[in-house]
């Protein structure tokens, strides 16, 4: 798992007299017409039984991240969340203790709450740390007017999944890696949704230096791109294609 430095939603948390979740933002309509962040109310709730604290705190959230596209935007709220809480109630924990708790909440909330390059298995649970190899390529991210249920596409899933990779964490592995094998939820994500099939099926290849890959369980896709140029070339001549996709160019730090 990866962290884009220039793909966040943002998060105002201070100590109150009763707990209050305000959402704004691009997204805000569509979050509150789903019934609002239930991740942050969950993240406050879980602490709050756990360590015995009478946690109560004002969060403004703006919502920047698409909803339902595979980033992992609610995961990274209720995570950061759960970080201020930490600091702000001078929680002290044990990283099992963590773990157990984050769990809880989302799978990818433990992942979430270190926020750095990472290897994770179990269900989420599991976190070993990714040493720097120094490769910074760029990344376009196309997200399609798609809300995927995660539980859903896993429901959906028969298998296989992928055999676990046994190549060195390296620039010319991963590279191998992306350009030989795609994400098994993939194909079922696809039947699903026929227009995301459709969408995959006309990416051109124009300087790209792996092919389209979906994140998560989608709905996003990402390319990447050697030079923050060639992915700018590259949205350029898929803006016909992609009019009412969410796009957003961001450098990896790898």
């Amino acid at each position: 798992m990866v962290f884009f430095p220039d793909i966040y939603d943002t998060l105002s948390i201070k100590i109150s007299d009763k707990t209050n979740i305000t959402i704004k933002g691009a997204f805000a309509k569509e979050l509150i017409s789903r019934g609002g962040d239930k991740l942050i109310s969950k993240t406050i709730k879980e602490f709050a039984n756990f360590f015995s604290k009478n946690i109560k705190i004002d969060v403004v959230l703006k919502k920047e991240i698409p909803l339902g596209s595979g980033l992992g935007g609610g995961s990274a709220d209720a995570s950061a969340v759960a970080r201020a809480i930490c600091k702000i109630f001078k929680i002290k924990y044990k990283k099992k203790e963590l773990l157990t708790i984050l769990k809880r909440i989302g799978a990818d909330c433990p992942a979430c709450f270190f926020s750095t390059n990472l290897l994770a298995e179990g269900i989420g649970e599991k976190i070993n740390f990714l040493k720097k190899i120094n490769y910074n390529p760029w990344t376009l991210i196309i997200t399609p007017p798609i809300n995927i249920s995660t539980k859903k596409i896993f429901d959906s899933f028969q298998g296989p999944f992928s055999k676990k990779n046994k190549l060195t964490y390296s620039v010319s592995n991963l590279l191998y890696d992306m350009n030989n094998f795609k994400n098994p939820l993939e194909e079922v994500v696809k039947k699903e949704f026929h227009s995301l099939n459709k969408l995959f099926k006309s990416l051109p290849k124009i300087n790209n230096i792996t092919p389209p890959r979906m994140s998560g369980t989608g709905s996003s896709i990402f390319i990447l791109f050697n030079t923050q140029k060639e992915a700018e070339i590259y949205l350029s001549n898929i803006e016909r294609i992609t009019t009412d996709c969410w796009k957003k160019i961001s450098q990896l730090r790898l």
